[in-house]
């Protein structure tokens, strides 16, 4: 492996460059407060009111599949509370040393245009929700540290010094204990010479992916908002729940239910063969998103499991391409290659809809799940020599990737903005609403919040839930105390 010499005189100025550039298309972003998940696990989370923040990484907690993520949250919320703007600022910084560290170590592997490369990855529209949306700091988090300990492994490769390998194990499983998002790179650990180092690793990226999978199947629903009330308001739904009359006083309605429109259909009743097709489509759209990004959205319409012929074309190409390279770098030895591109592939095929995921049941399509994939296709690109006019392309692109972020920015605002405009592009997926509905009752908006659940009620069936938040809606209007929500 070629390991070039490092140069630390211009290291300052292009952090300081990529954190300007970062802090211009993310400026609008700033004053945009908490969104969805961040009131759930972040603000009115009873994890976050631990005495010690040790208490994340026991044994039993049920949200320790992110134990390093909830310690740092912990500190967060002890010097900021809720003053959302240090939050963004933190992820802003997160992500622009996410970027620099990719520069460093582009040239430790041989790789060319480190800072033009790093920077396309700085500006990509793919990360907007990561840095905005505060609880994908874990998100942001699970790269830094996983960059980190890639430097300490290198270094390791160099010296073969026992405390940078000790170091790089360390940070590698700080970044499973982040988000498991990189324990698919156990597949290239297989190849690694050094058996028992690549054990390591492997153990490490088993025992994340264990954890995340206890949380998001076996727990995820239980610790939902939908699923866990005050007390006080689930026993008064049991004894007095809530009338027609009731209901038309704060709706306005007749107080006749219309015939509910079933439910949209979850990735786990496709048969496998449509699962085939979804998968397919799905890699497709996250493929053509890395290099022409359309538009961002915390809720994307739901994939349609049927192909035209152009979606048929879209599909081969994509499939033919990636076999045409994967041939192309094992032929060349180009092992570096090989490697971003097998992690791309190997990060993206679980989300596409071929398994099951409850944290899937919003979409099927989510952009800034391409965040740690998209790090094995910097460093492939970083590999080709390019020339003088593929230089000036890729600063083109980088400029069109800015320009789009920016816009993103602009219309995102605001949280109310972020997912208005996702119900905008599917006005009839149930959930998103469900999510608008949550979000104004968090921001103390109840009216809002009972207009949104009054365009529910030809949609769906009034279930447990929505009755809970319709509860806490009522007694906030009618001026009764709440106790505050608390997971």
């Amino acid at each position: 492996m070629l390991i070039k010499k490092e140069n630390h005189s211009l290291d300052l100025y292009v952090f300081v460059f990529f954190l300007l550039v970062a802090s211009v298309i993310y400026f609008p972003t700033l004053k945009a407060g908490a969104l969805w998940d961040d009131w759930i696990f972040i603000f009115k989370s009873q994890n976050l009111k631990f005495n010690n923040p040790l208490e994340y990484w026991g044994v039993g907690n049920n949200q320790r599949s992110w134990p390093m993520f909830f310690s740092f949250l912990w500190v967060l919320d002890a010097f900021f509370s809720e003053k959302f703007i240090f939050y963004h600022i933190v992820s802003l910084v997160l992500h622009t040393s996410n970027a620099f560290l990719l520069y460093k170590i582009m040239p430790k592997l041989g790789g060319r245009n480190a800072g033009l490369i790093a920077l396309l990855y700085l500006v990509h529209p793919l990360h907007f929700f990561s840095v905005t949306w505060i609880i994908q700091l874990k998100t942001l988090m699970c790269i830094f540290f996983f960059l980190l300990a890639a430097i300490s492994f290198l270094k390791y490769r160099e010296s073969n010094t026992r405390k940078d390998l000790v170091f790089s194990i360390v940070l590698f499983a700080f970044s499973l204990l982040s988000k498991a998002a990189f324990a698919p790179i156990l597949i290239l650990f297989l190849f690694f010479k050094e058996r028992k180092v690549a054990l390591v690793f492997i153990s490490l990226c088993i025992y994340s992916l264990l954890l995340t999978f206890w949380s998001t199947h076996v727990r995820f629903l239980k610790n939902s908002f939908l699923r866990k009330m005050p007390t006080s308001v689930s026993r008064e739904l049991t004894i007095n729940p809530p009338t027609l009359a009731d209901r038309a006083a704060i709706f306005n309605t007749r107080g006749v239910p219309l015939r509910p429109l079933p439910p949209p259909k979850k990735k786990m009743d496709y048969p496998i063969t449509t699962k085939f097709v979804l998968a397919l489509k799905n890699f497709s759209n996250y493929s053509l998103y890395v290099f022409y990004p359309k538009e961002n959205l915390l809720i994307y319409p739901n994939t349609v499991v049927t192909y035209s012929l152009s979606d048929l074309a879209v599909s081969i190409a994509i499939v033919l391409l990636s076999t045409f390279f994967i041939v192309g770098f094992i032929n060349k030895k180009k092992w570096i290659s090989l490697s971003g591109l097998l992690f791309f592939i190997i990060s993206i095929v679980p989300l596409t809809g071929i398994t099951y995921w409850s944290i899937f049941a919003y979409s099927n399509f989510v952009e800034y799940w391409l965040c740690v994939p998209v790090v094995g296709l910097i460093v492939c690109l970083s590999q080709e020599n390019l020339k003088r006019s593929a230089v000036i392309l890729v600063a083109i692109v980088a400029i069109f990737y800015a320009a789009k972020t920016f816009e993103s920015a602009r219309v995102y605002t605001s949280s109310d903005a972020m997912i208005l405009k996702s119900i905008e592009r599917s006005p009839k997926n149930v959930n998103i609403k469900l999510v608008l509905a949550n979000h104004y009752f968090f921001t103390k908006r109840y009216e809002l919040s009972n207009a949104v659940l009054k365009s529910l009620e030809h949609q769906v069936e009034s279930g447990e839930g929505i009755q809970k938040l319709e509860i806490l809606n009522y007694k906030a209007l009618r001026g009764e105390d709440i106790e505050e929500l608390t997971l």
